[in-house]
């Protein structure tokens, strides 16, 4: 997906210079949310500190919430983030989520549900802090 195409920043660089224990913050879980379609179009982070980001919600959805297919995924501390994994439909739309350790062990993900046809896989690396 272009960067352009992303409608969210959490926290900003502003906001994150203001947190306390910035130096050892991390995200703890992800709560995601797929339309009818299977698209993820929700996303609301919270972190070590007890902070949540606002539930940033697609301006193109006008799916209802009792429609929509949600998910948390917890992350454990011991084992951190090195790979995203997005699957997408090749066009503007995101379809799954993985985020893999280290060895490549999935820590959490989102799929599609069964039978969507079509997807690109794009990875990306985590970079080392």
């Amino acid at each position: 997906m272009h960067p352009r195409r992303i409608q969210f920043e959490w926290p900003t660089e502003k906001i994150f210079e203001l947190m306390p224990e910035k130096d050892t913050l991390r995200i703890t879980s992800l709560m995601l949310k797929a339309n009818e379609a299977n698209q993820l179009i929700s996303v609301q982070c919270t972190l070590s500190n007890g902070m949540s980001s606002p539930t940033y919600k697609s301006l193109m959805s006008d799916t209802p919430e009792d429609k929509m297919r949600e998910k948390t995924i917890d992350f454990a501390e011991e084992k951190p983030i090195c790979t995203v994994t997005a699957l997408g439909d090749g066009m503007t739309q995101i379809l799954g989520l993985a985020f893999l350790g280290i060895d490549g062990e999935d820590l959490g993900s989102i799929a599609p549900e069964e039978g969507q046809k079509d997807l690109n896989l794009e990875a990306r690396s985590v970079p080392e802090s």
